[in-house]
């Protein structure tokens, strides 16, 4: 595979990248698990991770999808689902904190024309629903 640019503008140069990220994230949660014995919300946060990746590279095979807006919405949904499950902690100023830089960093991939608005909505969405999927499975069900 040949890049034309660092910034991997065209869908398929990403989704061999996306595919060895999401079997490091798996591998890493399954070794975290199974040799560690790590606390079980860090391995759930860290395979949501792997999942992620691996439902947008499926998605990239047929159309691009902006990777920010899916990790950054990805890690709102999940903050605000904590706050949910856990009364008892203050995640409102981190939540905030999210929202506001996945803003500022939505507005810039738009600004520089790495992606159409269509583009991050689709990312937007996806990282929304597929950790909340997860989530709510996870800790509410």
């Amino acid at each position: 595979m040949n890049l034309k640019a660092f910034f991997m503008g065209n869908r398929r140069e990403r989704i061999v990248p996306y595919l060895i990220t999401a079997i490091f994230y798996s591998s890493l949660a399954y070794f975290f698990d199974t040799y560690l014995h790590m606390s079980g919300l860090i391995i759930y946060l860290i395979a949501a991770i792997g999942v992620t990746i691996l439902v947008l590279a499926l998605i990239t095979l047929f159309y691009k999808v902006s990777a920010h807006a899916t990790g950054l919405s990805g890690s709102i949904v999940i903050l605000v689902m904590l706050s949910m499950r856990f009364t008892d902690n203050d995640l409102f100023y981190p939540i905030l904190t999210f929202i506001l830089i996945a803003g500022f960093v939505m507005s810039s991939r738009l600004f520089l024309k790495a992606h159409t608005g269509m583009e991050v909505v689709t990312g937007v969405l996806t990282g929304f629903i597929v950790n909340f999927c997860i989530f709510y499975y996870l800790l509410i069900g």
